[in-house]
């Protein structure tokens, strides 16, 4: 198990069409050894880069790298440790299975590389093979497999070293929806059985809270949070924050709201400055002038174990989630009710949170 440690790193390069992109600004993370760490923003935002500078894959511009209080990368000092000797294994969002090889071969590759001798390897494949259920499977080829069985293959062709460091980049974005939730179950029980410290790159909140013993999010190449997933999702620091998390996302309420709103004279009086935000879980519905405000109910949509209903007031639409026994009917007036300590108040300007 390695800890890692990142110090001031940034990633500048250059392209033709956007000119100079800053793609990491600053980035400061520690990641404890054997934990399950999430790296946590959308598509563009740099986490991808992250982590092939982890991996070696790529140099940074500026800054530091350890593990367990070595330097891997250090520009001041002019070390850079290449990707062969960090003791570190990727699994990338392709499987990248080489298709002519069974299962046995796809898994021992590393090994051979590694020149271990041939009873050492068998031993390491079948044990890799029995924790991931392939046993069955490895005389197989990988165009005889499942998606979520072709996953397990290369995940298995990554631990089967025993690295110190496991990263893994999307590696369930090409499964199904059913697939995808049985296999963050077998990552996160897999990863708790090995005790490899793990950096997990994901753009889905879903993954980030269900896997996460601590995230980062990442936003135009800065970390906007560090926590652990209650705090991120129940604690957001800015409006980026709360919004990124949550299905369905937060509930958005203008200036018109806050005398209904926000306890802070200033913030009333200075409404136009900020906005309001409550998540749909927060949101109660009581009859017509017994709450905060009346909402008009413009649709209803069950998810079996909850409904979800479309509200409107003020020219404004958000949604609430009620229990699946709740009986309401579309084109009504209700009453809206919630606690004024679950809103979260933030700074039109800069999205700061400030209450």
């Amino acid at each position: 198990m390695n800890k890692i440690k990142i110090n001031s790193l940034s990633k500048n390069f250059f392209t033709l069409r956007r000119g100079k992109v800053n793609a990491l600004k600053n980035i400061n993370l520690e990641i404890e050894p054997g934990s399950f760490f999430v790296l946590l923003g959308p598509s563009g935002c740099g986490k991808s880069t992250l982590l092939n500078i982890i991996a070696g894959i790529e140099k940074p511009s500026f800054g530091e790298i350890y593990f367990n209080e070595k330097p891997v990368v250090s520009g001041d000092n002019k070390i850079f440790i290449p990707p062969k000797e960090r003791d570190v294994a990727m699994v990338f969002q392709s499987y990248a299975l080489y298709p002519h090889m069974t299962v046995f071969e796809n898994i021992a590759f590393p090994l051979k590389i590694s020149k271990l001798n041939k009873d050492e390897i068998k031993r390491k494949v079948y044990e890799a093979s029995e924790i991931l259920e392939l046993k069955n499977l490895l005389e197989a080829k990988p165009k005889e497999l499942s998606g979520g069985q072709r996953q397990r293959v290369a995940l298995g062709r990554a631990i089967v070293r025993n690295p110190s460091v496991l990263l893994l980049d999307e590696p369930l974005s090409n499964l199904d929806a059913m697939l995808r939730i049985n296999m963050r179950s077998e990552l996160k029980s897999l990863q708790r059985k090995l005790n490899i410290t793990t950096i997990y790159v994901t753009h889905d909140q879903t993954e980030a809270l269900s896997l996460g013993d601590k995230i980062a999010v990442i936003k135009d190449g800065e970390v906007q949070q560090i926590g652990n997933p209650d705090q991120i999702y129940e604690d957001p620091r800015n409006l980026f924050i709360a919004k990124f998390l949550g299905s369905p996302p937060i509930n958005i309420f203008e200036e018109q709201f806050f005398e209904y709103i926000s306890n802070k004279t200033d913030i009333t009086k200075n409404r136009t400055n900020f906005i309001a935000g409550i998540r749909p879980e927060q949101i109660k519905i009581t009859e017509k002038d017994k709450g905060r405000f009346n909402a008009k109910i413009k649709m209803i949509s069950s998810l079996g174990s909850e409904k979800l209903a479309y509200l409107s007031a003020v020219n404004t639409d958000f949604v609430a989630k009620v229990s699946p026994e709740a009986i309401l009917d579309e084109n009504i007036e209700i009453g809206i009710s919630f606690l004024k300590e679950n809103v979260f108040v933030f700074e039109k300007s800069s999205g700061k949170r400030i209450d």
